[in-house]
């Protein structure tokens, strides 16, 4: 669900308070610079809190997010090229929703706690005075309190090269291939760049948060040995399992974001420092999914039908309102589906019907439905009512209410979608 903020229509505001602690020699993940230097072992520590403000929703409903990230590590430096390190990092992600005036998906607490456990090994090493190489394998563990840790478990990698053209500019290419959970595997792009335009300013591949797909760029103005300030961007997105307990069991949860920020840091001395960051979340959203990654609802809805609820889903891509279920739906949590949609029908789409019997044949084998054009499309409702029934069940639902005369829906005329609850016990109530 996309959120939105009162000053900018597709963002919202964030502000974070970043309070890195460095506790020995720290190895800042810029570009490998080449040439000889002092080896030795390091170990470094870094930490901070982040408070997002209320973030709009749907029906005027909100959430806010408290965020707490600590890493730490130890490394061997055989000479400024050539390293390895071991980090370990955790990641406390706080969700709190409030509904609005209406009943909305995610208004009723779809998730709460989220826990990140993270271990990674960043190698660097120079090919010559020039070019070097890098490579990051990574494993996380990302759910919600009480999600099963083997469910959780991700991994990936992160490697490029870069090549230095002086002292002023390393550049070079690097991509990042990351497993998710219940989806394909995430390929980024990743450009690595240390530019140093002036004395002061320079362009640099960002570090990357717990929850960030991606390093992203930052352009830094070094204004003396203690103070500094940067902005820059970078695409986040946290998805994490679901508790396997809960409404969703061993769902998938997901919060995406393109968040821009400026950050002014203060140096206390060169082994630690504190930064204040400030910023803007663009396009972000949030998504709930089942435990094979189908994109479902959240929470204990009682289930609608979406052409009843005033939205474009009818055949004919009308919007038809009806009062009445909405006052029958007055107080109530409610989501509304489409089957005929969710079956992969598109909108508008020709009128249907139910050739040979009803429902109840359709799901026998004994009926099929057809277009008015006589194309055959009974696969798509009996997909579609097999995903509302899905729904019904893990919503917990106690009500149905479903839109009269429809091949999908109609109580009396027995509809596909119809028929398949009314086998499973479900209570309907047929309006429009």
């Amino acid at each position: 669900m996309r959120r939105k903020s009162p000053l900018l229509a597709t963002a919202t505001i964030l502000l974070t308070c970043l309070l890195p602690l460095t506790a020995a020699a720290q190895d800042k993940p810029e570009s490998p610079r080449p040439g000889q230097g002092p080896g030795g072992w390091s170990q470094f520590a870094r930490g901070g809190a982040v408070y997002q403000f209320d973030a709009d929703i749907e029906d005027d409903a909100s959430f806010t997010v408290t965020r707490f990230n600590l890493e730490a590590g130890t490394g061997y430096r055989w000479n400024r090229q050539n390293s390895v390190s071991l980090a370990l990092g955790y990641t406390y992600d706080g969700y709190s929703f409030a509904a609005g005036k209406e009943p909305g998906t995610f208004a009723n607490e779809p998730w709460e706690d989220i826990h990140t456990f993270s271990l990674g090994i960043p190698i660097r090493y120079g090919i010559n005075n020039d070019w070097s190489t890098f490579v990051i394998p990574s494993v996380r563990s990302t759910g919600e309190s009480g999600a099963s840790f083997s469910d959780t478990l991700t991994g990936g990698i992160l490697g490029g090269f870069a090549y230095r053209f002086g002292d002023r500019l390393t550049i070079g290419p690097g991509i990042g291939i990351i497993s998710q959970l219940e989806e394909s595997a995430t390929v980024i792009p990743i450009l690595i760049i240390n530019w140093k335009i002036t004395d002061k300013l320079s362009l640099e591949t960002g570090r990357g948060q717990a929850a960030t797909l991606g390093p992203g760029l930052t352009l830094n103005y070094r204004a003396n040995d203690t103070w500094s300030a940067a902005i820059g961007g970078r695409y986040e997105k946290l998805r994490f399992r679901l508790d396997s307990s809960a409404g969703n069991p061993d769902g998938i949860g997901e919060d995406s974001s393109f968040p821009l920020f400026a950050s002014v840091t203060h140096r206390l001395n060169p082994k630690s420092s504190v930064s204040l960051i400030g910023g803007v979340e663009l396009g972000g959203e949030l998504r709930q999914e089942d435990e094979q990654g189908n994109r479902i609802a959240s929470e204990n809805y009682d289930p609608a039908s979406a052409c009843l609820a005033g939205l474009q889903t009818r055949y004919d891509k009308r919007i038809v309102d009806h009062p009445d279920c909405k006052k029958a739906l007055e107080g109530c949590s409610w989501i509304p589906v489409c089957p005929e949609q969710l079956g992969g029908l598109p909108t508008p789409r020709p009128p249907a019907d139910i050739i040979g019997g009803d429902g109840d044949d359709v799901l026998d084998g004994r009926a099929r439905v057809l277009c008015d054009d006589g194309r055959e499309v009974t696969e798509a409702f009996v997909r579609g009512a097999e995903m509302v029934l899905d729904i019904a069940r893990r919503q917990q639902v106690t009500e149905v209410y479903l839109k009269a005369r429809s091949p999908s829906c109609g109580v009396r005329k027995n509809g596909v979608t119809a028929a398949l609850l009314r086998r499973h016990g479900f209570e309907l109530r047929e309006m429009g």
